[in-house]
Parts: C-alpha cells; sequence; structure tokens
C-alpha cells in the first residue's frame, strides 16, 4: 500500500502474517483476506507508518497489510499531511 493514500481511498487486505507479531496478531484477529477497506487516515512516522480504516474503529494496522485498489498518483501523494515531512531533499536517499 502506499504510505501516502488518501482517506476515502479503497485498498485490499492482501497479506495477513507480515510485520510484527503484534501486526500479525491484530490483523488476522480483525482483518480477512481478500476483503476490501476504506482508509480513515494514514500516520507516517520515522519508523513506522499507521492506517486507520473506517470498518474497524479506533485500531490502526501497518500498511504491509493492503494493496491499493487503484493507484495513487504522485499529485494526490502530495496532498497526504505528512508528504512533506518524509519528502524534502535531506530526505531522499541518493
Amino acid at each position: 500500500m502506499n504510505i501516502y493514500t488518501l482517506p476515502g481511498k479503497i485498498v485490499k487486505c492482501t497479506y495477513l502474517n507480515i510485520g510484527t507479531s503484534k501486526d500479525t496478531d491484530k490483523a488476522n484477529k480483525l482483518l480477512k483476506l481478500n476483503e476490501e477497506y476504506t482508509v480513515l487516515k494514514s500516520k507516517v512516522e520515522k519508523l513506522e507508518t499507521k492506517v486507520w480504516l473506517e470498518e474497524i474503529n479506533n485500531i490502526y494496522f501497518s500498511p504491509l497489510h493492503f494493496a491499493n485498489v487503484t493507484p495513487q498518483s504522485s499529485n494526490e501523494d502530495r496532498k497526504h499531511p505528512d508528504y512533506i515531512n518524509f519528502n524534502r531533499p535531506e530526505n531522499v536517499l541518493k
């Protein structure tokens, strides 16, 4: 999943057993493989990205569990509130 996926976009659960053991446990309890979900919000941080879904209240997941159903353009990526924090010239690998 694109970590800058905007609210309202649809993602599909493509993996359950990926990420940390905490990620895997949570995913296996609450997500269904191949099910589609609506992104409520995502938060990009230095060490992890968190994704909240409209269908599951107050619980975040790793974006590793999902794939975007429809690709999001780079212009749309720039609209994400965290985009500027991680796409400054000094933060881009050369």
